[in-house]
């Protein structure tokens, strides 16, 4: 329900663009340490927004999420939730990587199992100890590693 969405999400980001970096930052940092049932995390996720360093980077990637306008991260949603134009089985390229967190409570690994399944072989379906936000810190360094020594067509 997309319109749920415009109203929720589209006057925070309005919001959040008036807000200079710095004051994000800290406010993110405060609203962590007194979490209220409003904000859910896991406690691993908790203890990556105590590292200013990486609530700045969270803070810059969000930003260049949304960098162009609100409309693209609609259109992500929508992309995600309908039918694609193509089967898991005819992606012809490898070897494919993919990487899930085994406490990821947003996208659980047994997504990644049964992407993994319908793709076929040459699929590496890393599952680690991580949840969703500390995967991201703990697997980027082999993440771009990985995609440099991929193939180029």
């Amino acid at each position: 329900m997309p319109w749920i969405l415009n109203i929720l999400y589209r006057p925070f980001v309005a919001m959040e663009n008036q807000v200079p970096d710095e004051k994000l930052v800290q406010a993110i940092k405060k609203a962590v340490s007194n979490p209220s049932r409003l904000i859910k995390l896991q406690r691993r996720d908790t203890e990556v927004f105590q590292d200013e360093t990486r609530v700045r980077a969270i803070v810059a990637s969000s930003r260049e999420h949304r960098r162009q306008g609100f409309s693209g991260f609609m259109q992500e949603g929508r992309i995600l939730a309908q039918d694609w134009d193509f089967r898991l089985e005819d992606i012809g390229f490898r070897p494919i990587h993919m990487w899930y967190g085994s406490e990821d409570v947003n996208v659980p690994p047994h997504m990644g199992s049964m992407l993994a399944a319908k793709i076929g072989d040459g699929v590496e379906l890393n599952i680690l100890n991580e949840t969703h936000l500390t995967l991201m810190f703990s697997c980027a360094d082999q993440v771009l590693k990985d995609l440099l020594q991929a193939p180029r067509s």
